[in-house]
């Protein structure tokens, strides 16, 4: 028993004859059970567990006795987060297995263990979303390229000419690819501050010096640390979908970007794409992809707002952030 507390895990008991289960004192305060009662039934221990889990708990168990093998599963409990007020603020994960049988092969009684996973599996889900990141930052390389491709070979001279420009490009798109990597990982305090334009010029570095963009910045505007790498993930996502979608991916096409200060001390961003040829009738702000997700992180983590419109010339879009401070 002393083993058990010691690593996290409780113990319990389900009796298949009564339908009720017992457990010790550390299982029953995970549940949100009354750890005075002898037993609970099993419908009230059921119905400590999230709705939506419940039938893959259940399945679970069902297997486990089918094939008298041992029983593995992570579940939501009931528990309320503080912050949305929604269900299923944390994880629960059970191991058991059946130790009696009756004669006639049914299941008599299951033993096992029980334990808070909120962390583990959290830790899971942010591996996935970064290894969905490195995934979509991959894609988003290509097509950048492309886009390279594209105006060098409109802006070259000879081919000598735009080998060197493409080479030169090429070196500060993998500087600018992993600018709010650099920036989340520097050991810096949470006074230090770091300028919003030098970000914003390492983002767009691989244009940069092309008619292709126009940048008007205040030198002086400030990102905290933590702000910073969020600023960097958003103008490096609305860039490459400037070259999905809009003038960083033709000839001809203008991105301008204004960086200013607003009355009150925040930051501003004008984002305004003019293609060279419109596209009346797109939708792409419906869309819902990781890009999206990516985006509304960003902006969560920025405390900004955001205007959008898309127009035929391409995506209009102004960021206001709260007043800029040493976060």
């Amino acid at each position: 028993m002393l083993a058990l507390e010691a690593g996290g895990f409780g113990s319990w008991e389900s009796d298949f004859r009564s339908d009720t289960g017992k457990a010790d004192t550390f299982v029953a305060e995970l549940y949100g059970l009354d750890a005075s009662r002898p037993c609970w039934s099993m419908s009230e221990v059921r119905n400590r567990i999230h709705p939506e889990d419940r039938g893959r708990v259940d399945a679970a168990t069902r297997f486990a006795i089918k094939h008298r093998t041992l029983c593995e599963v992570e579940f939501r409990d009931r528990s309320i987060d503080p912050l949305t007020g929604e269900e299923g603020a944390r994880w629960l994960a059970a191991r058991g297995r059946v130790v009696e049988w009756e004669p006639s092969g049914a299941p008599r009684s299951m033993v096992g263990v029980t334990w808070d996973a909120t962390e583990a599996v959290r830790q899971r889900q942010t591996r996935a979303l970064m290894a969905d990141e490195m995934n979509h930052r991959v894609k988003n390389a290509f097509a950048v390229l492309g886009s390279l491709v594209t105006i060098g070979a409109r802006e070259a001279d000879n081919p000598i000419t735009f080998a060197a420009d493409l080479r030169r490009q090429i070196g500060m798109l993998s500087e600018a690819h992993d600018v709010s990597v650099r920036l989340s990982g520097r050991d810096v305090g949470r006074e230090v501050e770091l300028p919003a334009a030098r970000i914003l010029e390492d983002v767009l570095a691989p244009w940069r010096g092309t008619a292709a963009l126009t940048l008007r910045v205040d030198e002086t505007l400030m990102l905290g640390r933590c702000r910073a790498p969020a600023f960097a993930m958003l103008v490096h996502e609305l860039a490459t979908n400037a070259v999905k979608y809009g003038p960083l991916g033709e000839v001809g096409g203008v991105l301008s970007v204004a960086l200013t200060a607003g009355p009150d001390g925040h930051l501003e961003m004008e984002w305004n794409e003019c293609r060279a040829v419109p596209v009346p009738g797109r939708n792409d702000l419906a869309e819902e992809g990781f890009g999206s997700i990516l985006m509304r992180h960003c902006l969560g983590a920025l405390r900004g707002r955001v205007q959008r419109e898309l127009r035929a010339e391409g995506l209009w879009l102004k960021l206001t952030t709260e007043p800029v401070g040493p976060y």
